[in-house]
């Protein structure tokens, strides 16, 4: 009988400690909500809910925001509500759904924006202060101009982005992710764009850990730990037009930029109109080969844009 008692008490306090263990995590998501909506907006995004809520006890955490504004400079992002889960032993690996639409306003030039969507969800697990992973996966997407009434400018399909932790070697400073991107069947009106297609495969070294992420002098440290952005591949394609490019990029010590950038690109030029006779984007472009296909190859030194030895133009230091 002793036993059964010291069993049922046993149990009794697992429970209150389980209880209060979820309890104060919750508390704690409730904390860093209320921390993100005061920010100012400007040094640091402002994360506010009209609504915001902590579900999902005993297994499992679910914050939910409903109308949910995301806010910073000029820009302001609204969503109609925003849900995570991660289960009570494993809250570095979160669920992430959003509800339709998002509303991107600009301040400054007055433009408005809408994405609409039949379904759009993320991964987002963490290690320590890396992100091992975060995957977005979206449906029927309709990209609106809502400045005056509704107007469609694009859709697709389906679109997908994954960040993935690689390992670049002992030799690099800071983190490195290997970025993956795709876009099927995308239509475009304003381009003619029909059953387009977009690939991209790139890699970002010297990354800064994730609470520096926000830093003002994020990109000097991502310059200091010898950061390197690498574009492995991108290819766009669609009916009568196809785009590919390679590259690579960094920042000099003054924040300049350096890299080269290789292009080949078909029935863009034709699709454009003015471009064939802009003498600029020429030089951007370059010339056909007897296939129609236009290839260059872009170099930058010292913030210095160069086609071949011709300087073009100049661009101004990241910081």
């Amino acid at each position: 009988m002793k036993r059964f008692v010291v069993l049922i008490l046993a149990v009794l306090a697992l429970v209150a400690l389980w209880a209060g263990g979820w309890h104060y995590v919750a508390a704690q998501i409730t904390d860093e909500a209320e921390r993100l909506a005061s920010a100012d907006g400007v040094t640091q995004p402002r994360i506010a809910c009209g609504n915001f809520a902590v579900s999902g006890f005993p297994f499992h955490f679910s914050p939910i925001c409903k109308n949910a504004e995301i806010a910073a400079n000029d820009l302001t992002l609204s969503v109609t509500e925003l849900s995570a889960t991660a289960l009570f032993y494993r809250p570095t690996h979160l669920q992430i759904f959003a509800t339709s639409p998002a509303r991107l306003t600009d301040a400054f030039t007055g433009s408005a924006h809408e994405l609409r969507w039949d379904s759009l969800r993320a991964s987002l697990r963490l290690d320590g202060d890396r992100l091992a992973r975060l995957s977005m996966v979206g449906n029927s997407l309709v990209h609106v101009d809502a400045l005056f009434g509704s107007t469609i400018l694009g859709t697709a399909d389906h679109a997908e982005l994954h960040l993935v932790d690689a390992d670049a070697g002992p030799e690099t400073a800071g983190t490195a992710l290997d970025i993956f991107a795709r876009v099927e069947g995308a239509e475009h009106e304003g381009f003619e764009i029909e059953h387009g297609e977009v690939r991209l495969d790139a890699r970002i070294i010297g990354l800064p850990p994730l609470d520096l992420l926000n830093h003002p002098d994020a990109l000097r440290l991502w310059q200091m730990a010898d950061g390197t952005l690498t574009l492995r591949g991108l290819e766009a394609r669609a009916e009568g037009v196809e785009l590919t490019a390679t590259g690579e990029a960094s920042l000099d010590a003054t924040g300049r930029l350096n890299g080269a950038l290789a292009l080949a690109s078909r029935g863009i030029v034709e699709r454009v109109d003015g471009l064939s006779d802009d003498p600029v984007a020429a030089l951007f472009i370059g010339t056909p080969d007897a296939e129609g296909t236009y290839s260059q190859t872009l170099s930058v030194r010292g913030g210095t844009v160069f086609v071949g030895i011709l300087p073009v133009m100049g661009l101004d230091p990241f910081f």
